[in-house]
């Protein structure tokens, strides 16, 4: 075999040991990219749900910021009564309870 030959022969096996290195370098950015990609659209429906927890607290705050709504809730939600008003316990067939407040 000749210097030549010899030469050729090494630079063949040196690009393909370059072609090699290079395939497993794409592929291994292809499956980052991948993983990366389910990232990004993981956190982009956590962003979606918190911009939509967001709307709903600021709609609550708004509800409550009104006096009478929050009188009503306070009613509603922990037996709260004004003075002269007379409380009504409604039970449910199934065994529930629910206080409701009426005018005297």
């Amino acid at each position: 075999m000749s210097s030549g030959n010899i030469v050729k022969a090494g630079v063949v096996a040196l690009l393909f040991a370059l072609v090699f290195v290079l395939g497993a370098q794409i592929l291994s950015l292809a499956s980052q990219s991948s993983k990366a990609g389910k990232d990004f659209a993981e956190m982009q429906n956590k962003l979606d749900q918190a911009r939509a927890d967001q709307n709903k607290f600021s709609a609550d705050l708004e509800y409550y910021l009104n006096p009478e709504n929050l009188k009503k809730e306070l009613k509603g939600r922990f037996n709260y009564k004004e003075p002269g008003e007379k409380m009504l316990i409604l039970v449910n067939k199934d065994g529930t309870s629910t206080p409701t407040s009426s005018p005297r």
